[in-house]
């Protein structure tokens, strides 16, 4: 008995190691979010390791000058023992730092048990800048615990660094193009009113498709879900940043694809206009202005999309139903005159 009271003499007097948490994150858009978790421990003694946790109660006694003087040291052991670089340049200044618990790295309150120091950096990075390294001076009494990540995903394993050891080299994601960002963040609007966009466009291929087809319903439908189908794509992917907007003579393009569409369906070479047809979806779809499309929201894509094929398919089934009728009547009229 006497044996096994010995052996737990250790555990029961020894004081956990304090550490020093750093979590790096990393957006498309070179910002960075800095959180580096300290033990008070690590600024109150030279000897960490020689004293017991830090209880709530002794951030809660203390009066508003000592808390910010409690911050400050916090602040100041923090800029003196870390360096934070991306290439040669140097990442820090302008932290923010609050007292949290210990165990869930909330802010603390009255049922928490121990304290830390939670500081937080958030700034941008130079789009020439190189690889992320933390640097731990010499002089730390304590290793420090090191984990990146990219939009939220996290590198795989955490780097353990030591004192006057620095990390190895994470690289950072790629810069995304100002005009991408900005085309992401635009709100969907649908087109205005008197804009012309059925009418000029979309109603006409009906017209046109219902004028060559007269009474064959089912090629002028395949000719327009072609048509349709490659413009939604590409809009998609437009406006999900997924392809770069079209410079200006993409529409013309289009225009002129959509001629080589029409003039194949009158010659009835319906593969090679279902050909012209998707090419002509494609550069019409990849003009973000004239679809008054702008968003990453794909239901409202799709549903702008939806109601364009719906008028499509209406006007050219009215428009074939009128333009047969009056093919027949005419028909009608001749064959009335030649019996005369």
């Amino acid at each position: 008995m006497q044996f096994s009271v010995c052996l737990m003499g250790p555990v029961l007097f020894a004081h956990t190691v304090p550490t020093i948490t750093v979590e790096a994150e990393f957006s498309a858009g070179r910002e960075i979010t800095l959180r580096v978790n300290l033990d008070p421990r690590l600024f109150l003694s030279e000897q960490p390791t020689s004293l017991p946790p830090v209880p709530a109660t002794w951030w809660f006694e203390q009066n508003e000058a000592a808390r910010a003087s409690s911050l400050a040291a916090a602040q100041a052991y923090l800029e003196k023992n870390i360096l934070f670089q991306a290439g040669d340049f140097r990442i820090g200044g302008g932290w923010t730092v609050v007292a949290i618990d210990s165990s869930s790295t909330f802010p603390i309150g009255p049922n928490s048990a121990e304290v830390h120091f939670l500081a937080e950096h958030r700034g941008s990075l130079p789009d020439d800048a190189g690889d992320f390294k933390v640097t731990l001076d010499q002089r730390a009494a304590v290793g420090l615990i090191l984990l990146n990540s990219t939009e939220g995903k996290a590198e795989r394993h955490p780097q353990a660094i030591f004192p006057g050891e620095s990390s190895r080299g994470f690289k950072l994601p790629e810069m995304i193009k100002a005009d991408a960002k900005s085309a992401s963040t635009v709100v969907y609007s649908p087109a205005p009113a008197g804009s012309g966009h059925f009418a000029a466009d979309h109603l006409l291929v009906a017209l046109v498709l219902a004028w060559l087809f007269r009474g064959r319903y089912i090629f002028g439908m395949i000719m327009i879900t072609v048509f349709q189908l490659s413009h939604v794509i590409t809009a998609l992917a437009v406006t999900g940043a997924w392809l770069p907007d079209a410079p200006f003579w993409m529409l013309a393009a289009g225009w002129i694809a959509l001629a080589a569409a029409l003039l194949l369906s009158h010659q009835r070479q319906l593969i090679r206009a279902a050909a012209c047809f998707s090419v002509a979806g494609l550069c019409h779809g990849l003009n973000v202005s004239h679809l008054h499309l702008a968003a990453v929201d794909i239901a409202a894509v799709l549903r702008e999309a939806g109601l364009t094929g719906a008028m499509q398919l209406a006007v050219f089934t009215l428009a074939s139903v009128v333009l047969t009728m009056i093919s027949r009547r005419r028909r009608r009229g001749k064959t009335g005159m030649e019996l005369c």
